[in-house]
């Protein structure tokens, strides 16, 4: 008997939780991110200014102690956040980087 009453029971508590905007919206803004990133960059696809924009958040991590990427990455909508985070699991046998390096080691890096 008690089964049927948790069946029953699910939908409304489902319910009562809303999706939160961030997450309804994640499509949206991380491809406006996109399209921004490519027109202000003058590249020719959204596939381009992903990479562009992948490597941009690679290199700026790799400058940032733990603590400050997570800060960083807070005030990130959704999706970007995740484009931020993306293939960091060896983030703790890298060195830190200066950010005093030239733009071209940036740039090669």
């Amino acid at each position: 008997p008690v089964l049927p009453m948790l069946a029953l029971a699910r939908p409304t508590l489902v319910a009562s939780f809303p999706v939160p905007r961030e997450y309804q919206r994640i499509h949206e803004d991380l491809y406006g991110f996109l399209v921004a990133a490519r027109d202000k960059a003058d590249v020719e696809t959204t596939h381009r200014s992903y990479t562009m924009c992948q490597g941009v958040f690679q290199v700026f991590r790799r400058r940032l102690t733990v603590e400050d990427a997570i800060r960083f990455s807070n005030v990130l909508p959704a999706g970007i956040r995740a484009l931020f985070v993306a293939e960091w699991e060896d983030v703790h046998k890298q060195p830190q980087r200066s950010f005093e390096d030239s733009r071209d080691e940036l740039t090669n890096e």
